[in-house]
């Protein structure tokens, strides 16, 4: 069976960042409409502080784990499909506990797809791909929510364009968030299935029947981090890499501010 898979949005209430980005645009359109729109206005600030869940629950969540069951479903193994996983629909993927976890501890996931390695077509590195395949589906809607946000830009300024150029950039940010954090090469992450590819076999094993005692001290550093327990934790590392990045990828779209 493979792991479960956590996903965790550091925190990036900074320059560049979508948060940041939609300000400007609102600030924007204060300035063709007044006063007048301040309702609205909150409305969508409100709505915008629960989004983040929501998208991770019922976008981004569901095309990671579609990826890893078609996949494998293309490399031969029917178990994907026999459990119903080769669908987009969220309710196929959410686990409860999972989504709890993520309302109100800040990160959480998804019901594991269940993988038969024996079935799959090429036995060395099939595991690997299957593996690879959630962190890049997500790389490719970065692109594309991205891509949208910048075709927004040349939209005539209103509440609802800034309203949903802010989500589209924060699906983006969010996809980048979850493509990082699961290439980490610590179990259960689909990083530690990459890295077994390429380990000595005495040494994969050696990490692989540790898994589970190496989940739970990963866990618990996630938990102490993201509920600021720790001075620095894993989401702060993970911040170094995501920032250039969508620093990068902003200066490239011209969204940056």
């Amino acid at each position: 069976m493979r792991a479960v898979s956590p996903v965790m949005i550091p925190a990036a209430d900074r320059r560049g960042s979508p948060c940041n980005t939609g300000q400007r645009f609102r600030k924007d359109a204060s300035l063709l409409y007044g006063d007048s729109m301040d309702l609205l206005s909150r409305f969508l600030e409100l709505l915008q502080r629960f989004l983040p869940a929501v998208l991770v629950l019922f976008a981004c969540l569901p095309a990671h784990e579609f990826a890893h069951a078609y996949v494998a479903d293309k490399l031969g193994d029917p178990t994907p499909r026999r459990d119903g996983r080769l669908t987009l629909n969220p309710f196929a993927h959410l686990d409860p506990l999972g989504s709890l976890c993520l309302i109100f501890v800040g990160f959480g996931w998804a019901k594991p797809v269940v993988i038969n390695p024996f079935n799959l077509d090429r036995k060395k590195g099939s595991m690997a791909l299957v593996a690879i395949a959630g962190p890049v589906a997500n790389l490719i809607m970065m692109l594309i929510f991205s891509l949208i946000a910048r075709l927004l830009m040349l939209v005539m300024v209103s509440q609802w364009v800034l309203f949903a150029y802010s989500v589209c950039m924060g699906i983006s940010y969010i996809n980048l968030c979850l493509a990082v954090f699961n290439l980490i090469p610590v179990p259960p992450l689909d990083g530690s299935k990459i890295l077994y590819h390429f380990l000595p076999p005495r040494i994969s094993f050696k990490v692989q029947q540790n898994e589970y005692i190496i989940s739970l001290v990963f866990m618990a550093l996630l938990i102490l981090g993201n509920t600021g327990v720790l001075a620095f934790g894993i989401g702060d590392l993970l911040g170094l890499i995501i920032n250039p990045v969508w620093d990068g990828l902003c200066l490239l779209l011209g969204t940056s501010v």
